[in-house]
């Protein structure tokens, strides 16, 4: 997993990002662009969606139609464990009153952050932390996206055995990241399904007990799910999940496997990766990105202060770094009618034997502008580059 880490520069905008490498398999890829009004704070969009029984509507859209008008909308990630949110809100304060801080003193940064403390103690960091003895294995995701980014919490919820939270940038229309930790005193059935334990229990036994990026999803249109459904019922049904799609009060949400094992069908389903797609009550509009309701079944809004240096991020592409690139390309044409784009070689890989062919596929949104924020804000954009 390798995500664009935002680098802050006080008093003048920030034009690069750079990428740390998380972990394996997937690759997203933000673009880290202050196209938001810089002053002031701002708040979250998580709003609140109950659970409850809806119906699916009927549908006419092509597999191709829906492909074209879907929208990026969420990545949920399993970790081992979470902070409890309330040290994550403290650490935001903490954050948010050093940016606050109109120049900088001639001491350095290091000493700002230690003197904070005066005042916001050491949430989630911990007291005796010292840059010296700093790994880049073991870190708290959530932290990390908070500091490195200036992300807050936006959102936070319970499942059957987890508890979530939402973390966002300062645009609620961007890049929104679900991080989900198992919460064992949370037992029993709870809606909704895709908060259960035993998709982080099966992720796990197929991932090497390691965590890492889970789902990637998707909204699309009304009628999307009930088209997506038939299609892979039709052509790929060893995909889809049991009991797949679910309805709630506000959105239905439909699940599926990603991949193949190998390159054949018969070798059955990886069971790790998951494509999500969600389908909200209200329609999705033409145009605004802004104005695009980002309820998210089983999530509490939280309230969020964004301090001044922060910087809008949305999602450019997500990469699958995969077993079979011709097989998970066919998949995508056969149910959203996503097509190749471009090809390319990679060449030898650090002097090794291993050559990386990669293919984008993505979908035809039929959006043409020559304004930079409104391309980089449209989510319609479907762009997949496919690694093996």
């Amino acid at each position: 997993v390798a995500l664009g880490r935002y680098f802050r520069r006080l008093r003048r905008p920030s034009r690069s990002a750079s990428l740390r490498s998380l972990g394996l398999g997937l690759s997203l890829g933000l673009a880290l662009l202050g196209v938001v009004p810089q002053s002031g704070p701002a708040a979250s969009g998580f709003s609140r969606c109950l659970v409850g029984p809806a119906v699916l509507p009927e549908t006419s859209l092509t597999v191709a139609e829906v492909g074209n008008k879907l929208r990026y909308s969420h990545v949920q990630l399993y970790v081992d464990k979470l902070r409890p949110l309330e040290e994550y809100k403290r650490l935001e304060d903490k954050l948010n009153a050093i940016a606050k801080v109109a120049v900088l003193p001639k001491a350095s940064l290091r000493n700002t952050w230690l003197g904070a403390a005066e005042v916001h103690g050491h949430p989630v960091i911990g007291k005796d932390r010292s840059p010296d003895t700093w790994t880049v294995a073991g870190q708290d995701i959530v932290e990390q996206m908070l500091v490195g980014l200036s992300w807050r919490v936006v959102g936070f919820g319970y499942g059957s055995g987890t508890e979530s939270v939402v973390v966002a940038s300062r645009d609620r229309s961007g890049a929104r990241f679900v991080v989900t930790a198992p919460a064992p005193g949370m037992q029993g059935e709870r809606e909704p399904d895709h908060l259960h334990s035993r998709h982080m229990v099966r992720f796990a036994s197929h991932n090497g007990g390691r965590e890492g990026i889970a789902v990637l999803a998707f909204e699309v249109p009304r009628g999307g799910v009930e088209a997506i459904r038939t299609s892979y019922a039709e052509k790929h049904p060893a995909l889809l999940l049991p009991d797949t799609p679910w309805s709630y009060d506000g959105a239905d949400v439909l699940e599926v496997f990603a991949y193949y094992v190998d390159d054949a069908r018969e070798s059955g389903p990886d069971q790790g990766t998951v494509l999500r797609f969600v389908e909200h009550h209200r329609p999705m509009p033409d145009s605004d990105v802004q104005d695009v309701s980002r309820d998210f079944p089983g999530i509490e809004h939280v309230e969020a202060e964004f301090d001044t240096d922060s910087q809008a991020a949305y999602s450019d592409h997500w990469v699958s770094n995969v077993v079979s690139r011709t097989g998970f390309i066919n998949t995508l044409h056969d149910v959203l009618g996503f097509a190749p784009k471009v090809d390319f070689n990679a060449g030898v890989v650090a002097a090794g034997e291993a050559q990386i062919e990669s293919t984008v596929t993505g979908n035809d949104p039929g959006f043409a502008t020559r304004d930079r924020a409104a391309a980089v804000r449209n989510q319609r954009q479907g762009y997949l580059p496919i690694n093996n």
